[in-house]
């Protein structure tokens, strides 16, 4: 563990130079980077965590145009989350995927906040599908543990709300995260853990929705309703979904859905949740 700390932690000194070309080498020490850190994750390492921090660090310090910087520590994330292993245990997995987005989305606000006028068009252009390549990973992991399926998507929904982008934005990802990991519920999973994930999930997409929105800047008002709607839309779809595949608990579901609906014009007076109480997930 200390010699793969130490040599990823020189890539940080390598890649933060002035001096340092960006040419295919430098492309192969990101590479390096990333690589080290998804094999530890992947062999169910204990400095895994550890080593996602060093890359996304140096990927952020590097001297490379700040849009490629932050698709560069996307793909860090997303890699680092897909490749955690079935034989890790699930409060891990759970603990290293908010790491993940944690420390994407902090990567990219201090990106965009440092980028140069020239680039920072382009970097707040890149941080969209920088989100969505992250927030897959996480709802597709969630989807593999259903155990920590919750902790995961609220984890996520939190990250994006913090994310450099437009009210609207950040609206449209949170729905699309809270859909994936409703739909993605497998048929594995017991009822109770369903009904229990599609509650905590509806409700953190509902109340992030409604404090984004209300505080969102009058020129995005228009954007920002026309995004609730269409997420609104798309959460519900997952959840019929889910409920048309568990018949027994179809009645809860519905009742989550309803509570949690976020109607155009509405930014504020969080309605009252159907809560179900999410079963403790088991270590393993």
């Amino acid at each position: 563990m200390i010699k793969q700390l130490t040599m990823a932690t020189a890539l940080v000194t390598i890649l933060a130079s002035a001096g340092f070309a960006q040419t295919a080498v430098e492309s192969a020490q990101f590479e390096a980077a990333i690589a080290s850190a998804e094999a530890a994750c992947a062999s169910g390492g204990s400095n895994c965590a550890a080593l996602m921090e060093v890359a996304i660090t140096a990927i952020a310090a590097a001297p490379v145009p700040a849009a490629t910087r932050i698709q560069l520590v996307a793909s860090a994330a997303a890699r680092v989350t897909q490749s955690l292993p079935a034989s890790m245990a699930s409060n891990v997995v759970a603990e290293i995927t908010a790491a993940a987005g944690r420390q994407a989305t902090d990567a990219a606000n201090s990106i965009v906040a440092s980028a140069p006028p020239a680039e920072r068009t382009a970097a707040l252009a890149a941080v969209p599908a920088a989100v969505a390549q992250v927030s897959t990973a996480a709802t597709n992991k969630a989807a593999e543990r259903p155990e920590v399926a919750a902790q995961i998507a609220s984890g996520v929904i939190e990250q994006i709300a913090r994310a450099p982008m437009t009210s609207a934005a950040r609206i449209e990802a949170v729905s699309r995260a809270a859909a994936q990991v409703t739909d993605g519920l497998p048929t594995t999973a017991s009822s109770a853990i369903v009904a229990a994930s599609v509650s905590v999930v509806l409700e953190a997409a509902a109340t992030t929705t409604r404090t984004i929105a209300a505080a969102a800047p009058a020129n995005e008002a228009a954007a920002v309703q026309a995004a609730v709607t269409a997420g609104s839309t798309a959460i519900a779809s997952a959840a019929a979904g889910q409920a048309a595949r568990r018949p027994d608990i179809a009645g809860t579901i519905a009742s989550v859905v309803e509570a949690t609906r976020t109607a155009p014009g509405t930014t504020t007076n969080v309605p009252e949740i159907v809560s179900v109480q999410v079963p403790e997930a088991s270590p393993t």
